[in-house]
């Protein structure tokens, strides 16, 4: 970036200025001052209460506990998405040699029977 307007020409010298942009914003410079007139240097951040420092300890580890939670209950979910999916196969594979074997059986008893008779046509 070439200069501190926020600008798409600035962000890259070969693109051309769009004509709604000529009055863009400067960015800040980062040792600027702050609006409020406090100085920004590196590594400064502003100043908490304790309590602000509990609060955000007291978030991070109810968002820890919750993040916890939830690989848990997802383990546990996809472990029982799983044993339903196992029962549907051994049921699926039992019926099956169920089929087959009664289809088995009902080929053999087809074969084994004597043919049946010849129907007579009735005449009109």
């Amino acid at each position: 970036m070439t200069g501190l307007w926020n600008t798409p020409s600035a962000a890259h010298p070969s693109l051309p200025e769009p004509a709604g942009l000529a009055l863009a914003r400067p960015l800040a410079a980062p040792d600027a001052p702050r609006i409020d007139g406090r100085p920004r240097g590196p590594g400064q951040r502003e100043r908490t209460t304790m309590s602000q420092d509990s609060d955000t300890r007291a978030r991070a580890e109810e968002r820890a506990e919750r993040a916890e939670r939830m690989a848990k209950e997802g383990a546990q979910a996809m472990a029982e998405h799983l044993a339903a999916i196992k029962a549907v196969d051994e049921r699926t594979a039992r019926l099956r040699a169920l089929r087959l074997a009664k289809e088995a059986a009902d080929a053999e008893a087809r074969a084994a029977a004597p043919p049946p008779a010849p129907r007579k046509r009735k005449r009109s």
